[in-house]
């Protein structure tokens, strides 16, 4: 297969979608969510039409509070749901509804860390409690579980999320889910499976694998190899200036959007040492048509990366590893 260069190449992992943040270290340990502070829910005009489709007047909703920063799911939303009431109970949230209601975080939790998550809070009273979250990478995907609650006692409730071998996901949004009443409080993100040596970097190309063509491939799946010179190192573990890092080319015979990269491109890369990765994934061809000197070069996988247009010049603190003789 030739590869051609992309100029409409488009971000893989560092999403411009929704309104995510590298997150530091204190963050890392836990992302808490203050659900206790309401603010009026919005609407656009394609949601009100949603809305009058479903004969759900606009005015039931207008004076319904949100917490701030999440936003009321339409998609979910029936006419038997109401009347709705949210309110504000000092720490904690207060639901009612006669059907289900959703409500998702409006800001994206990027995949830079390339760690799972467990989606936490406590709860109280009687209902259905659901805890959810919505993937975001080439199609928008959910996953959700539900619990049944019934005691006055707050009770902790938790939802497993994995992405840390999501290769290509560009974020998460958590989601909340309830009918009956009840009341909830100390919503947080969790991360679990933590890889501790992540990094994310800025780097050009220097040489590049070409992949085999899709048809005559020997594997569905298939990555190739690049060198990188690495400029900086913006968040993570330092690396070394020379690195060797394995791309993914395609997945079930369809090409990667990382499969367009090329030597002399300006790239923001999130990347995890190759051998951290899981031996199924290790187990995947790799393209490898590279001198012998990159046979020393310490080895790294691309979670996902960005072409650029000029490299960050502002200092990130982390130096860079002298490269292997």
């Amino acid at each position: 297969m030739i590869k051609l260069k992309n100029l409409y190449f488009k971000l893989v992992m560092f999403s411009a979608v929704g309104s995510a943040t590298l997150m530091g270290g204190s963050e890392l340990e836990s992302m808490d969510y203050k659900i206790n502070e309401l603010t009026p829910a919005k609407f656009s005009a394609s949601e009100r039409d949603v809305l009058k489709e479903r004969f759900i007047e606009f005015e039931l909703l207008r004076d319904i509070p949100i917490p701030t920063g999440w936003k009321l799911n339409i998609n979910w939303l029936k006419n038997s749901a109401f009347p709705i009431v949210l309110a504000d109970e000092g720490n904690s949230l207060y639901l009612l509804s006669g059907d289900f209601v959703e409500i998702f975080e409006s800001r994206m939790t990027n995949n830079y860390n390339n760690c799972d998550y467990k989606l936490v809070c406590d709860a109280a009273g009687s209902g259905t409690l659901r805890l959810g979250v919505y993937y975001y990478a080439d199609k928008i995907t959910r996953d959700s579980l539900d619990f049944q609650i019934n005691a006055k006692q707050y009770s902790t409730f938790e939802f497993p999320i994995t992405i840390a071998d999501q290769l290509e996901l560009k974020g998460i949004r958590p989601l909340l889910g309830w009918n009956g009443n009840l009341s909830i409080k100390d919503v947080r993100l969790v991360p679990t499976n933590i890889v501790n040596e992540n990094a994310i970097i800025e780097g050009e190309l220097q040489q590049c694998s070409f992949l085999p063509d899709l048809a005559d491939a020997e594997s569905d799946d298939y990555f190739y190899a690049a060198t990188l010179k690495v400029h900086s190192i913006r968040y993570g573990v330092p690396t070394p200036q020379e690195i060797r890092v394995v791309i993914p080319g395609f997945y079930d015979r369809k090409d990667t959007k990382l499969a367009g990269l090329w030597e002399g491109d300006k790239l923001k890369l999130s990347i995890v040492p190759y051998d951290s990765l899981p031996e199924e994934k290790k187990s995947i061809p790799v393209a490898d048509e590279l001198n012998e000197e990159s046979k020393n070069l310490k080895s790294y996988f691309v979670v996902g990366a960005e072409i650029i247009p000029a490299f960050d010049t502002t200092d990130s603190g982390i130096e860079i590893e002298p490269s292997a003789e």
